[in-house]
């Protein structure tokens, strides 16, 4: 009778350890989440912004339907951001870095040549996952940027976007480009 009560006194001293050790990580995981949370949601000031410096404009070849190359020339060493938007989606965004789904999103850097390029072979939608396909109609929006080593933007240049022509080579036309903010933050 004593070992049975030592028993259960025992085994009600684990589950109570146990429960103990589940709060604790619980209420350390709420720690966490709170406060990346709240620094997330941290304004920071426009006027604390470093100001970033306006960089040369990069140039697009005219793509066509079907093109699994999309090239252009830029000033070597920045890094170009490609945007594929369907024409729609591109008529609606408000910045590069919004949350307006792009079909395509691609960082590549300008040789020493001056020249890039962004491969779509085997690519990847970016907003269903299915493999892409340039699209007569669909715009091409390019911007270049430089970056510091912490990857923050030092300069950028204004955007420039092209509707892509179709296969048969018909005539395309250029897309309205935007004006973008002029912020340091890395666009996603």
């Amino acid at each position: 009778m004593v070992m049975k009560r030592t028993l259960q006194f025992v085994g009600t001293l684990l589950i109570a350890l146990v429960l103990i050790v589940f709060m604790s990580a619980v209420r350390s995981e709420e720690t966490t989440t709170n406060s990346s949370e709240s620094a997330s949601e941290q304004v920071v000031p426009e006027d604390t912004l470093p100001e970033i410096a306006v960089i040369e404009k990069p140039t697009v070849n005219q793509p066509s339907a079907g093109d699994k190359l999309i090239s252009g020339t830029g000033k070597a060493g920045t890094v170009i951001r490609l945007y594929i938007f369907t024409a729609e989606t591109y008529q609606n965004y408000v910045s590069i870095s919004s949350n307006y789904p792009a079909t395509v999103s691609e960082m590549v850097e300008v040789g020493q040549d001056g020249k890039w390029s962004v491969d779509l072979t085997g690519r990847l939608s970016d907003i269903d996952g299915s493999t892409y396909n340039l699209t007569a109609g669909h715009v091409v929006a390019v911007k270049a940027m430089t970056l510091d080593n912490a990857n923050i933007v030092t300069g950028m240049s204004e955007e420039v976007a092209v509707t892509v022509a179709s296969a048969q080579g018909g005539s395309a036309e250029k897309a309205e480009t935007k004006k973008l903010p002029n912020t340091s933050a890395l666009p996603e």
